[in-house]
């Protein structure tokens, strides 16, 4: 429920209490990591059950997925928080404790994302996970791509495409194999590629979350937008029929 929230109260959440999410508001970094907000950020179950050891989480890894597949993971909190203090609801003999409380990294993680080479150095992953530090790892943010977040109708940003919006739109169609995602066209032909677009399906050209974009061809494009120049539908129907044959 933070889609009405603030650039700084979401920021000030994040450092503190954890924001609840949906699992398709996640993205993944280039080592396949947690991002939000176009940021680093580690997520936690915020019910807790006394007995069980719980960890947070850098990635899906095993646990997680295992969580997911059994339907036992429906609250996702992420967090900027590097104290290793986490915000949780405790469930005991029917009573429900809101409190802070230690948690330490997930190992599966730290081997899904093979953090300093933990999958790969049997010897010194007892070192590497002792030694986590999450001020450390929240620093070096390097996300795949800026994602601008959700805004109220006091925030909201002017309605323009984000600096590394050339970028991001040739990344998702090589994610989509260069094909239509509404006719499957395929236009992986070097000739073919210009006539592959990338539509917001909300109409914000800076939400650049998965979930918002499609890969359209311009034929399919057009029927999306009035304003699409019809010559170069017509001519992407010509070059199409030429190289596709």
């Amino acid at each position: 429920a933070w889609v009405n929230t603030s650039e700084e109260e979401i920021q000030e959440k994040l450092r503190t209490v954890g924001l609840d999410v949906k699992i398709e508001e996640l993205e993944k970094g280039k080592s396949g990591e947690y991002v939000f907000n176009g940021q680093k950020v580690l997520v936690y179950i915020r019910e807790q059950y006394a007995g069980i050891a719980y960890k947070f989480h850098l990635c899906e890894c095993k646990t997680i997925s295992g969580f997911i597949a059994r339907n036992r993971y429906e609250r996702y909190v992420v967090s900027t928080r590097t104290d290793g203090l986490f915000n949780v609801i405790n469930r005991r003999s029917g009573e429900e404790i809101e409190k802070e409380i230690e948690m330490e990294v997930c190992m599966n993680c730290l081997s899904e994302i093979n953090y300093k080479g933990y999958k790969n150095d049997y010897y010194k992953r007892n070192n590497i996970y002792k030694n986590f530090s999450l001020s450390d790892y929240l620093s070096k943010n390097e996300t795949k791509h800026k994602q601008l977040p959700r805004h109220n109708d006091r925030t909201a940003p002017i309605n323009d495409y984000t600096d590394d919006w050339e970028a991001r739109s040739k990344e998702y169609r090589e994610d989509v194999n260069w094909r239509c995602e509404e006719c499957n066209k395929d236009l992986s032909h070097k000739e073919l590629r210009q006539y592959l677009h990338v539509h917001h399906k909300d109409g914000k050209k800076y939400n650049n979350y998965n979930a918002n974009l499609k890969a359209l061809c311009i034929e399919c494009h057009s029927k999306k937008h009035e304003h699409m120049d019809r010559n170069k539908v017509r001519n992407f129907r010509s070059d199409f029929r030429r190289i596709d044959g």
